[in-house]
């Protein structure tokens, strides 16, 4: 029997609700079965505030906000799952997308993503395509805005707080939202409306691409890795003052 070892942010039972400590700073295991058949495939998707098992392909299992592990049955086999504080998205195998709300999955006929990036601020569906829509009006009927892209296709889409990461099928990589702590890559802290080329990006093939809250992330085909952005905590691998001065206040203690 598979399980399952995580480890993090904990402030909301995500892990483990009887667990005191609100981070698990070394991989620990969780005390469920990921699968109940060593033969099947589980998935693992994990949100801000919760941690989504994929059991048996369509019994999605919910652990989070100090409640009782939740389960929630989809009609079909489930791909792929994307959450965001306010928002859970799920996509199944055979293309359909449904909204996780109260009341349980809520298919959005009008969808047609491969993949869905929540965010903060921005919530994005990809097709197969390589089309790109805001989702819009999330409470009540969703709106799919596309964002004109001129001739580009989109292969892969990440979220920030605040901004939005898109890559190109020819290697590029556009940014767009909040730009307050430089995680847009142009240069400044504005905020841009539209999908903006990341100029510095210019001549080197990206691969993939990653948005962190206020950072981003994209490794080339050659395994270089590019960051840019906040800084505060480390997230970077750059050196942070505030890491420093507790690292000398630890030191200090000691002697």
């Amino acid at each position: 029997m598979k399980v399952i070892f995580y480890c993090g942010h904990n402030t909301f039972g995500q892990i483990n609700k009887d667990e005191d400590k609100i981070a698990i700073p070394s991989p620990k295991k969780i005390s469920v079965a990921l699968l109940a058949d060593d033969s099947t495939n589980g998935k693992i998707f994990i949100g801000w505030d919760k941690l989504f098992i994929i059991k048996d392909s369509r019994c999605i299992s919910i652990r989070g906000f100090h409640q009782n592990v939740q389960e929630i049955l989809c009609q079909e086999k489930v791909k792929y799952l994307e959450a965001s504080v306010r928002q859970t998205f799920v996509l199944t195998e055979n293309s359909k997308c449904y909204q996780l709300r109260k009341q349980g999955l809520e298919e959005l006929p009008q969808c047609s993503a491969k993949e869905i990036a929540c965010g903060e601020k921005y919530t994005i569906s990809l097709t197969e395509a390589g089309e790109v829509c805001v989702i819009q009006d999330l409470k009540c009927n969703p709106l799919f805005v596309p964002l004109r892209l001129s001739t580009h296709k989109i292969l892969a889409v990440s979220c920030g707080k605040e901004h939005v990461i898109l890559l190109t099928n020819s290697g590029e990589v556009l940014t767009f939202g909040g730009g307050s702590r430089g995680q847009l890559g142009h240069g400044g802290n504005e905020m841009v409306k539209q999908p903006t080329f990341v100029e510095a990006l210019g001549g080197v093939n990206i691969l993939s691409v990653s948005a962190g809250g206020w950072h981003s992330a994209v490794v080339s085909v050659i395994g270089d890795v590019y960051i840019w952005g906040w800084n505060e905590a480390g997230q970077l691998g750059l050196p942070c003052k505030n890491i420093a001065n507790l690292n000398k206040g630890a030191e200090e203690n000691v002697l």
